[in-house]
């Protein structure tokens, strides 16, 4: 998969997943005690750090992004590894 479609399918996910745990998270009444300025500056920095990822992934040669994903996936599996041993 080229590196464009991960990175707009991963983000098409997580958009998803965020959008159908909202409703609930504002039903529980999690969200209450947050301050609007600490909502309104996360969304500034995911904003950012989406433009930033964009001229970043323009930079990198596919090669290199296909390795940074299979060993960020691969460092995932063995943390998720050890937390089952572990208990």
């Amino acid at each position: 998969m080229k590196k464009e479609e991960y990175a707009g399918s991963s983000a098409v996910i997580a958009v998803a997943s965020d959008l159908t745990r909202i409703p609930i998270y504002i039903a529980s009444g999690y969200l209450a005690g947050i301050p609007l300025d600490w909502i309104l500056g996360l969304i500034t920095l995911g904003v950012l750090g989406t433009i930033i990822g964009l001229a970043i992934i323009d930079r990198v040669p596919q090669q290199t992004f296909r390795f940074i994903v299979l060993l960020a996936v691969l460092l995932v599996a063995v943390k998720l590894i050890f937390d089952g041993i572990a208990g």
